[in-house]
């Protein structure tokens, strides 16, 4: 169930699908991150206006689904203002984009499920000038092209996708993201900042985020270690897929099928900076092998 729990003065979060930060001012609720859908909107209205708040803004971490889907609902219905990064605008704005990085093109209609695909939302770029006061912004790409954390004044850090949960490590450790290095460094520049509570988006909020940052990069090198241990030979990246998935005995659904192909493509193309496997096309087919 649903509960709008304090973390501070002004900080609150909804344990939600995907956890929603709530920062008041007055009666002025900002959002951080909004939710997957409608449905999850409504139960987070119902929640906030039973403390008499109404939601004015939306920081958007990231423009996945799963985090600006309910966006739209605020928009309409109380004209909030929804705020996020450059890229991330164009994103939210344009939602085949979303879809189409996660795709690699334009989308079937098999890959618009809601958790690719979310309605556009009105969204503007976030500016020193239209970030409500007692906010701040950190920066925690890699994951996505643009992603952000945000830090409130009292000292709550929501760390949106930088971390997945310990039972999400063990049920399934390859879990999207775009560019490995820069998460890395963003888990290490989360280890840095000195927060009173870190609440990620996919994960339970906690006093101490180091043992959990920890997990996460063992995550990291067991994904290149699985992705690896299948390119026995130079292969395409759809029998990788495949040899993958059967190896560890995935049955991938439909978005996952998305989503881990794409994630194994940027963890490629990780390995192949660091020199350790090489693209090449033969026979009008492109193959990966494992130098």
């Amino acid at each position: 169930m649903y509960e709008l729990v304090k973390l501070g003065k002004n900080t609150y979060y909804i344990n939600a699908f995907c956890n929603v930060g709530v920062y008041v001012n007055g009666t002025d609720a900002t959002l951080i991150d909004s939710g997957l859908d409608d449905d999850n909107a409504v139960i987070i209205d119902d929640l906030l206006k039973k403390e008499g708040l109404l939601v004015k803004n939306i920081i958007i971490t990231h423009a996945h689904a799963d985090h600006i889907g309910s966006s739209r609902y605020f928009v309409d219905k109380y004209n909030a203002t929804v705020l996020c990064t450059k890229a991330d605008t164009a994103i939210a704005n344009i939602s085949i984009l979303n879809t189409s990085l996660i795709y690699g093109g334009l989308p079937s209609n098999i890959a618009k499920g809601k958790m690719l695909y979310a309605k556009p939302c009105k969204a503007i770029e976030i500016t020193k000038d239209n970030l409500p006061k007692g906010l701040e912004i950190v920066d925690l790409k890699g994951h996505s092209i643009s992603m952000i954390g945000v830090k409130t004044d009292d000292n709550v850090l929501f760390v949106a996708d930088s971390v997945i949960s310990e039972k999400t490590i063990q049920k399934f450790p390859l879990t999207y993201l775009l560019n490995v290095n820069e998460y890395l460094s963003s888990m290490d520049k989360i280890i840095s900042i000195n927060a009173d509570y870190y609440v990620p988006s996919h994960a339970e909020v906690t006093t101490d985020i180091a043992p959990l940052i920890s997990l996460n990069k063992q995550a990291v090198q067991k994904n290149i270690d699985d992705i690896l241990s299948v390119m026995t030979k130079p292969i395409e990246i759809g029998d990788l897929v495949f040899e993958y998935a059967k190896k560890f005995g995935y049955v991938l659904k439909t978005s996952q099928f998305f989503v881990v192909t794409t994630t194994i493509k940027n963890y490629l193309a990780h390995l192949e900076s660091e020199g350790k496997v090489k693209a090449y096309i033969e026979n009008n087919r492109l193959f990966w092998e494992k130098l």
